[in-house]
């Protein structure tokens, strides 16, 4: 019994365990269920979240797109010349009517064009009447009435002006003539000079006279004479001078006496002030005149004195000169004398030599200490303290006739500099910068230079302003860079390069303030030295946001420039070209070379070489050519709906096979992104393979569904309008029915609504649209102290690198 009732036991014990292992399992699945239920929740709130997302996106950069389009037309429209109107207010009809001189044709208020033959008189306006209401009366033209009293005004001004100088003039011819002039003086002094000149002449001449009754005048005596009359010529000239000076001082005198004294002139000398004045003046005179010779004494000693030591040293000179030359030119008496002469000449030469050798290190020294301290001062401007110990070793330098033993220095090795990675500039040249950086920097330069260099050089010269704290001149450069690069990409719009060029600059100056705005989320890949440039002061969020604009709208430019670039090769290559012979019938024209599909591709590897070349970032290069294969999917696929010619077989084979060669070249160029971005890239493709596969598939009624299963990417109407135009082959293919038409739509409008982001409405594809693009970040790994300024940017002057 014992051993039936332990049995029993364990096996109630195992139905227990076994029971709640069951329950538990189904607890856990339960449970499993209900997590799966919510993780699938999740995701579809996540995807729903996402999709919301990259419609706010994508709206918001369609808004932007629009404000740069109407800011491009307002532009235009404020560069064009403005319409000639004739505007006028009361308060301005005064002062413009002051400018004017004539009387011309006016619009005044609430009048019409009027013209001055047809206004009356000023004599014939009855100023009493009223004003009328019609509005073809100039009586009541108030603008003209104001023009005409303003015009009369300015005649009286200057009539009064007029009269003003006229009388002016009058005063200045009367003054004139109540002067008295200053030549009669002069020429009657001359008169004088000349009479007692004649005088003396006539004298010598009667004396000459009477001593030629007995004998010859000699040449002498004449010669003589003729010497004494031009010194008196002279002495004549110089006192006809004198005097007029002094009479013309003396009318200067009274004139000023009586311009200040009146008519009471003698009030002047009334307590014999002159003769003071005069004695003083003589005083004066006589004392500087001793000085005077006092001085001449001094020097004439002075000058004496050093003649005499001159006269000396040179006798001494030549005296010591004698006896050297005199011992070296004779013979020496034994081998010690002969020794000793040799060993003086040999001594005197290397002291020479010494000598001139001192002379050239004494230059040098003297002109590399001076560079020395001009790179200190340079070293301190720059903000660098500890360099005082530079100039702490006075060396005393090496006087011109002194001996001493040259010994060579150590050479110690200068310290490399270690920059900050910064660029400073002075605010007068950030004009001339931001030309030679971005107007006149070509995309055959910058393919030369470090990727993004113009980026970072920017980046350079913001971080010197966070670091002196400039926060207006931080403003000035951003807004002098984002005007530069929008007028250069506005006059290079048709250049891929440009466009590429400034959008890889932009991007990279966006991630620049990124990785060094001291945010936690971009200093992941920073290294400790990278951290410690962050920016300490200035938070520029904002400005990230507008190089973020800015990029969109460049991206965007780009977008559009390569879309036109390449509808006239879509139709051609997708649609027209014929490389598969015989399908077409035998008046099918045979490809020509160059053509086709194999242009487009030459046209998308010349934009992948261009974005490569220009270092876009991996992802905006994998969303541009997102962006193109799709507007080559719209355009064909809308083409192909509206041209019946296209809807057969046979085409639909060509334009399968020649869409093969856009594949393969994804696959080929397009490898490097990953397998999902090219098949992300291939499924932009889709509709319009889908098209082609439906015109190629069977059109029977046991093919609706997988018919509608093929063409998933395709609305109803697309798929209704294809098979309406579709033309069958003329034997041995069957017409598509109504029937079959009819169950395709049908199917189609059940998955549509199943699906209601689907909208079955739509026929053609639109081109115009973009995908919303984001800029991840991408971190850079340059250093920004090891970036040095290339000979070919010609900033070397402009900027001082920190």
């Amino acid at each position: 019994m014992l051993v039936e009732t332990e049995v029993i036991t364990d096996v109630n014990e195992k139905q227990f365990e076994t029971t709640g292992v069951v329950e538990w399992s189904q607890e856990f699945k339960s449970r499993a269920q209900l997590w799966r239920e919510r993780d699938k929740q999740h995701e579809q709130e996540k995807k729903a979240l996402n999709a919301e997302l990259e419609a706010e996106r994508q709206s918001r950069q369609k808004l932007l797109s629009a404000q740069y389009e109407l800011q491009e037309r307002i532009d235009s429209l404020q560069s064009k010349p403005a319409p000639k109107e004739h505007r006028r207010s009361l308060s301005d009809a005064s002062n413009n009517s002051q400018q004017e001189t004539t009387v011309e044709d006016d619009y005044g208020y609430g009048s019409v064009r009027s013209v001055e033959s047809t206004r009356p008189a000023l004599e014939a306006v009855n100023w009493s009447a009223g004003t009328h209401n019609g509005p073809t009366q100039p009586v009541a033209d108030a603008g003209l009435v104001l023009r005409m009293r303003n015009r009369i005004s300015a005649l009286q001004s200057e009539l009064s002006r007029t009269t003003k100088r006229a009388a002016d003039l009058e005063d200045r011819i009367m003054n004139r003539h109540s002067t008295p002039a200053t030549n009669p003086n002069i020429d009657r002094y001359k008169l004088e000079e000349l009479e007692i000149e004649n005088k003396k002449l006539r004298e010598h001449l009667d004396r000459l006279r009477a001593a030629g009754d007995s004998m010859l005048v000699s040449k002498e005596v004449i010669e003589q004479m003729n010497v004494m009359q031009k010194e008196l010529d002279r002495r004549r000239d110089e006192c006809i001078q004198l005097k007029s000076v002094l009479t013309n001082q003396t009318v200067n005198l009274k004139s000023l006496a009586s311009s200040n004294y009146g008519s009471d002139v003698d009030i002047i000398n009334e307590d014999g002030e002159l003769a003071t004045a005069y004695e003083a003046q003589k005083g004066i005179n006589r004392q500087l005149q001793e000085e005077l010779l006092l001085e001449k004494k001094f020097y004439s000693e002075h000058i004496s004195k050093s003649k005499a030591e001159i006269e000396k040293l040179r006798e001494e000179n030549e005296k010591y000169q004698k006896l050297l030359s005199a011992d070296l030119s004779a013979e020496p008496k034994n081998k010690t004398q002969e020794f000793a002469q040799n060993e003086i000449i040999r001594l005197a030469a290397e002291s020479l030599a010494l000598q001139e050798r001192v002379d050239k290190l004494s230059e040098s020294c003297r002109r590399y200490k001076n560079q020395i301290r001009l790179l200190v001062n340079k070293l301190k401007e720059v903000g660098i303290d500890d360099v005082n110990d530079i100039l702490d070793s006075n060396d005393p330098v090496v006087p011109p006739n002194a001996s001493m033993t040259l010994e060579m220095a150590p050479v110690t090795r200068k310290k490399e500099r270690e920059y900050l990675g910064m660029f400073e500039y002075k605010i007068q040249d950030e004009g001339l910068i931001i030309k030679k950086l971005i107007s006149d920097l070509k995309p055959k330069t910058a393919v030369t230079l470090l990727p993004g260099l113009p980026a970072y050089i920017l980046f350079m010269m913001l971080r010197h302003m966070d670091h002196v704290d400039d926060e207006p001149k931080m403003h000035q450069l951003m807004k002098a860079v984002r005007t530069a690069v929008k007028k250069t990409l506005k006059k290079r719009a048709e250049s891929v390069e440009y466009n590429a060029l400034w959008l890889a600059n932009m991007l990279r100056l966006l991630n620049n303030l990124r990785q060094y705005s001291g945010d936690t989320i971009y200093q992941s890949a920073n290294t400790p030295r990278q951290n410690q440039q962050c920016l300490r002061i200035f938070d520029l969020s904002e400005y990230r946001q507008v190089l973020s604009d800015i990029a969109v709208w460049i991206y965007q430019g780009l977008i559009h420039l390569l879309e036109r670039q390449l509808e006239r090769l879509i139709i051609p290559a997708i649609l027209e070209h014929e490389e598969i012979s015989g399908l077409s019938g035998p008046s099918a024209r045979p490809p020509q070379a160059g053509a086709g599909p194999q242009r487009l591709k030459q046209e998308l590897s010349a934009t992948h070489d261009h974005l490569h070349t220009f270092a876009v970032d991996q992802p905006l290069r994998l969303m541009i050519f997102k962006q193109l294969f799709y507007y080559i999917c719209a355009y064909s696929l809308n083409q192909l709906l509206l041209r019946k010619d296209l809807c057969c077989w046979a085409k639909g084979l060509q334009i399968r096979y020649n869409i093969s060669h856009l594949e393969t070249w994804i696959k080929e160029h397009l490898a490097e992104y990953g397998q999902k971005s090219v098949e992300e890239i291939l499924g932009v493709l889709k509709p319009i393979t889908q098209a082609v596969q439906l015109l190629q598939a069977r059109k029977s009624m046991q093919d609706v569904q997988s018919t509608v299963d093929m063409c998933a990417n395709l609305t109803a109407m697309q798929v209704c309008k294809i098979l309406n135009m579709y033309t069958p082959a003329e034997e041995y293919e069957v017409k598509v029915t109504r029937e079959f038409i009819h169950e395709i739509q049908k199917k189609m409008q059940e998955k549509t609504g199943a699906n209601p982001d689907k909208d079955p409405q739509n026929l053609l594809m639109d081109t115009k649209m973009i995908f919303s693009v984001q800029f991840p970040f991408n971190p850079s790994s340059i250093r920004l102290e090891a970036i040095e300024l290339p000979e070919v940017l010609e900033l070397e002057g402009l900027l001082t690198k920190i």
